[in-house]
């Protein structure tokens, strides 16, 4: 390989994150309604229309902020690898900005819950029965208030081991007025109580240590009432 090679692979990658970026400036103008210099928002729409003249064809606003908080998280991802490659593998991220934007892409997992439900009436019986959904890993809670928000008869519990997310979970939810309707905690799952039984469980595999990851999952399993739904999350 050569210095030429290196860069035309670096000016490859460059135009596909330049691409994504510019979606995702063209999402947040929508988001905020702020003011635009109209040159620059020509050529976010050129962009676009580039990638494909009908991608923002039918979607709301509420799928629109979803799809911007996955790009933003994204983004500052790669820039926490960049700064700190050296880092140990695993959760520490401590800046309020990462942890929103990143626990805020989490929403879209509630309508993909959802969506399956709309298709199997059992689950979709479960899900508008009281009922408690345990959501592990909880982070700063947009998961949880999501949930709260489209499956009004459920108890939503949140559990974490992170305590900076927990701080601004706990926040996140008195802004949305769910107080009554999801507790989080300081809590591993392999923790929990064993008297304590859910109708739905969502356990997040791809931020379970490797070391727990199989006493997680049975412990979750044994988490469940008769009939109850272990919602086994990956990424796609």
């Amino acid at each position: 390989m050569s210095f030429e090679s290196l860069m035309r692979a670096v000016q490859r990658l460059s135009a596909s994150s330049e691409a994504l970026a510019a979606l995702g400036g063209e999402l947040r103008l929508r988001q905020s309604g702020e003011e635009s210099d109209p040159r620059t928002r020509q050529l976010l729409h050129d962009v676009i229309r580039g990638i494909d003249s009908t991608l923002l064809d039918g979607v709301s606003p509420e799928q629109e902020a979803i799809a911007l908080a996955v790009i933003r998280s994204g983004y500052h991802y790669t820039i926490d690898l960049l700064d700190k490659p050296g880092r140990a593998p695993g959760w520490l991220h401590e800046d309020e900005e990462i942890l929103q934007t990143i626990g805020k892409q989490s929403r879209r997992l509630a309508h993909q819950i959802n969506t399956f439900a709309g298709r199997n009436p059992e689950f979709h019986q479960t899900l508008t029965s009281p009922g408690s959904f345990l959501d592990i890993g909880t982070g700063v809670g947009w998961l949880a208030i999501e949930a709260a928000q489209l499956w009004p008869a459920l108890k939503i519990i949140g559990v974490d081991v992170w305590e900076p997310s927990l701080q601004l979970a706990r926040a996140n939810i008195a802004i949305s007025g769910m107080q009554n309707r999801i507790t989080v905690r300081t809590q591993n799952i392999v923790d929990l109580d064993e008297k304590e039984a859910f109708t739905v469980v969502f356990l997040p595999a791809p931020f379970l240590p490797y070391e727990v990851a199989v006493t997680a999952i049975e412990r979750a399993y044994r988490a469940l009432v008769r009939g109850g739904w272990l919602i086994f999350g990956i990424f796609t």
